[in-house]
């Protein structure tokens, strides 16, 4: 595929690889904050910053002044309930021997596969963060994230990245508490879609819908449940009834 494709492409020489989206840019200072932290840090594989999403500023979740927090203490810390910070590929820079070091660096068959990636790589090298807005990310229509946002596969994916990385930073309470709380929330996000399923006029996209997220649920372990899909519903009613009551 073309994005592993033009990560082969680096030069020999290059210590660091920063990927850029067509629709996205960088503040002029970007790439020698990242690289000055990267150098001073060297167990530091991937670097991060604030991002401007829009008219946003977004991946604010580490606390100032940290710049350099254990790769497997981040995993934790996400797995636990902490902000994205990884964003997209536009918001972070490799190491380029973590890049080299694999012969695909994204996993074609992952839709997330850059935040997988990010995963892989701090099971073992630590995450750098300058506390600076260094990189813009434009959101359109058209692209691979709407399709995200619509289907809501950033669910199933982190609940993915869970099983698969979860075990090497949780024990196993922490895992078993994790799991079932994103797996009630990722029902809870079905339950509130069939709501809205009732009153939709595109069927085929609902029933690729309802199938990827069987396929999903299989993919780690669980089935796919009718009546925890019903459960959410009411829950999603609830809410609504509380909230009417509220502004009432």
């Amino acid at each position: 595929d073309n994005w592993n494709r033009s990560m082969t492409l680096i030069s020999e020489q290059s210590l660091y690889c920063k990927v850029v989206h067509a629709d996205d840019w960088l503040f002029p200072n970007c790439l020698s904050e990242m690289v000055s932290l990267a150098e001073d840090n060297p167990s530091v594989a991937i670097v991060g910053s604030y991002r401007l999403e829009e008219e946003s500023v977004s991946l604010d979740g580490l606390k100032y002044p940290s710049t350099c927090v254990s790769g497997r203490d981040m995993l934790r810390r996400r797995f636990l309930g902490g902000a994205d910070l990884f964003g997209s590929p536009t918001s972070i820079m490799y190491r380029s021997d973590e890049v080299r070091a694999r012969e695909q660096f994204y996993n074609p068959s992952n839709l997330h596969a850059d935040t997988e990636i990010c995963y892989e790589i701090l099971r073992e090298k630590d995450f750098g963060f300058v506390h600076q807005v260094l990189t813009f990310t434009r959101r359109h229509n058209e692209t691979t994230s709407t399709y995200a946002r619509r289907m809501q596969t950033y669910m199933p994916s982190d609940l993915k990245m869970l099983k698969t990385y979860g075990p090497l930073v949780l024990d196993k309470r922490e895992f078993r508490t994790a799991f079932n709380r994103r797996l009630r929330n990722y029902y809870r996000m079905m339950g509130h879609r069939l709501l809205r399923f009732r009153r939709a006029d595109n069927r085929a996209f609902w029933g690729e819908f309802w199938a990827y997220h069987a396929a999903a649920l299989k993919e780690v372990g669980e089935s796919f449940s009718r009546w925890r899909v019903a459960r959410g519903s009411l829950h999603a009613l609830y809410r609504a009834f509380l909230s009417k009551i509220h502004y009432e």
